[in-house]
This record gives structure tokens, sequence and C-alpha cells, in this order.
């Protein structure tokens, strides 16, 4: 769970003994491994929320104030009054939203359930399953710009970077699987729909003053686990990014053979040899609208 082991002969927090036991015997009917999956899960996602929460306000609030105050009644209005209000809402943020996530996606879980009941049962017509796509998104460049410009400027690039992506992904009805620094791994259900995002994207960069994307796409079944996804579909998206030139979203055949309607906005670059990959693979390049189509 992300938290420092403790001594030996340390005595044990009642309510936290009760969580920790609540824990184990609700995953006790399955696999021991499952029961620490689930603590990872929760330890990761408390740590990240945690840290970042803890980070932003000695940015946004206490650095300043440590910079450029001048009296101690100076320091109340601006550190410690927001301190009291912020330390704990914290917790209570977190536990609210964690609450409502988990009817959302209870709900689809059920949903889903009694879809595929139905469906066998002859009641509901079968829905067409097909592939997810997976995309990469990356800033072009990002370690030339940050040796040249300095780490704070790359990670406004990065945090940039993931705000639009939050956007736009979640508008186009993908989501942002990871964030990587320099860039993003994206899923979708629609491969029509993660290309369309991608290159919504990538205009969003530029008028953000964000350097250029370059982007690769590929369609294929991944296996998803605690809030990743892993396989070859993954991996080949990668390799397309990485050999995507500044300003270029790249495509498998296999997202063209997806998307019918936009066939004529894929230009075919034939088979190329992409580093990683041992038997080349046939690529197309989005060709994008005119700047004044586009916009």
């Amino acid at each position: 769970m992300g938290l420092s082991a403790p001594s030996p002969d340390a005595p044990t927090r009642g309510a936290e003994e009760q969580l920790l036991r609540a824990l184990i015997e609700g995953w006790s009917t399955v696999d021991e491994a499952y029961t620490l999956r689930a603590a990872r899960i929760f330890g990761d996602a408390a740590r990240r929320a945690a840290d970042n929460w803890v980070a932003l306000f000695a940015e946004a609030i206490s650095r300043p104030v440590e910079a450029t105050y001048t009296t101690l009644e100076d320091v109340v209005p601006r550190l410690l009054r927001p301190a009291a209000i912020l330390s704990p809402l914290g917790p209570k943020l977190l536990a609210w939203l964690l609450e409502r996530h988990l009817e959302r996606t209870m709900t689809d879980l059920n949903i889903g359930r009694i879809e595929r009941r139905l469906e066998a049962r002859g009641l509901l017509p079968s829905a067409p399953v097909d592939p997810p796509a997976v995309a990469f998104v990356d800033v072009s460049g990002f370690t030339r710009l940050t040796a040249d410009r300095g780490d704070e400027y790359g990670a406004r690039i990065a945090v940039r970077l993931a705000e639009l992506a939050d956007v736009v992904v979640r508008r186009r009805g993908g989501r942002v699987m990871k964030l990587l620094g320099d860039g993003v791994l994206l899923l979708f259900e629609s491969p029509c729909d993660g290309v369309g995002a991608v290159a919504e994207l990538s205009r969003e960069m530029v008028k953000a003053d964000l350097p250029m994307a370059h982007a690769g796409l590929h369609v294929g079944p991944v296996v998803e686990r605690d809030g990743d996804i892993f396989g070859s579909t993954v991996n080949v998206a990668a390799r397309i990014a990485s050999h995507a030139p500044a300003g270029t979203i790249l495509v498998s055949e296999a997202v063209v053979l997806q998307c019918p309607s936009m066939t004529g906005r894929f230009e075919p670059l034939g088979e190329v040899t992409v580093r990683g990959l041992v038997d080349p693979i046939r690529l197309y390049r989005w060709k994008p609208l005119p700047a004044t189509i586009a916009s």
C-alpha cells in the first residue's frame, strides 16, 4: 500500500486493523494474489493523490508565500487559512469521488452482465464486438526541449498535455490509460473515434503553444489490468508512434480497415520496417484537413 513498514513492537491502531482485516476477508474466496493487487490499486491511487495534492499546494501557495511574506500577519490569510481548509478536505474529497466512481463502474458492470445474459437467451440481438484501438501521443523532441529549457518547462508541458488529453479523449469516448511524462497512452472502443480524438488533441496542443505531437494507432486485443493495458497491440502502437515524424499521425492497416468511411483521409505509405518489430508493417498517414476547414 506504499506505507512505511511499522516496527515489530509498534502498536496497531484498532480502526486500521479492522480495515485490513476486512480487506483480507473480502478477498479470501480467491487467490491471495488478488488481495495484494487490490491493496496495490488503492495504495498507488492514494499515494499519487496525496503526493500531488501536497505538491500542488506547495507550488501554488506555500512556496510563493515563503518567498515574499513580510510579516506574520501576512502569512495567516495567504498560507495558514488555505492550509486549514485544504488539509482536511483531501481525504473527504477522495472518499466522495471514490464512491461516485464506484457507483458508475458497478452500474456499467451490472448492465453489461444483464445484456450478455439477454443475448445468450436470444432476447437481445448480439452487438458486434470490435477490437479496441490503442494510441500513443508523444511530444516531439521532448528530451531536447527539457535539456535546452529546463525541467520546469518540461513539467509544464507534461501537465498541460495531460489536461488536454483528459478533455479531448473523454469527449470522444476514450480513456487516458497512462500519463508518460512526454506522452499519453489512450484506449478507444472505436478506432475511428480514436483517430478523430488524436487528430483533435494534436490540434489543441498547437493552439496551446505546446510542441507538435507525433502519434501512432493500432487495433487489436488488449489485456486490461489494474488500470493499465498490456499486449502486442500496445507494443505495436508504441512502435508506430516512435516511427512517426513530428506533426504526424501514423496508423496501421488494421485501423484503416475498421474505418471505411474515413478511407480517403489516409495516405498509404506501403510496408514499412519499424524498429522493434520483426516483420514490416503496412502504415498509413492521417491527412489533416486544410486549416480553414479543420478550425
